[in-house]
């Protein structure tokens, strides 16, 4: 594997390379599981008592997927995969890894992928997105020091600059 789409939950989501075999799909979150076409892992970082969890479509979904399941909490279901999350921390520390979408971009850069592309990503609404932002925007410019090429849609929310301070 050297290609990972990180598929979110914004309409841009459904212009990720579903039906390109190069790429690996990887998502998390509950709102849109059910719609994705293909999916090769599904990431779920929070515990078992995540509001998530409390969704029937949901839990349905985590019971029956086919796709590799990563978790943060092994009650989440019986057969998955344990999130390195020890291993990640220690490399990356934890500043930055706020959000789903960071915790999955991390471990793309950990597996030392060759490109990860952002779909469905846009992290634009300031009330719901603010402080994961900043996560996903540090592991973007991380992934390109390294020499991991990071791909998103061109009118993509992610690629507007932060105004510096002080704003002049």
């Amino acid at each position: 594997m050297t290609r990972v789409a990180v598929v979110g939950a914004a309409p841009s989501f459904i212009d990720a390379p579903f039906y390109n075999p190069d790429w690996e799909i990887w998502a998390s979150g509950s709102r849109y599981c059910e719609h994705l076409t293909r999916l090769d892992r599904f990431f779920e970082v929070h515990g078992p008592d995540s509001e998530d969890l409390g969704f029937l479509h949901y839990r349905r979904f985590l019971d029956e997927t086919t796709a590799e399941l990563w978790v943060f909490s092994p009650e989440i279901r019986p057969v998955h995969t344990i999130y390195p999350r020890g291993a990640i921390e220690s490399r990356f520390g934890r500043d930055f890894l706020t959000s789903s979408v960071a915790w999955m971009m991390a471990l793309a850069i950990h597996e030392q992928v060759e490109e990860i592309g952002l779909w469905g990503v846009e992290m634009a609404t300031e009330s719901e997105y603010k402080k994961q932002r900043i996560g996903c925007k540090h592991f973007m410019k991380l992934a390109e020091e390294l020499g991991i090429k990071v791909t998103v849609p061109p009118d993509c929310p992610l690629l507007i600059e932060a105004p510096s301070y002080p704003d002049t």
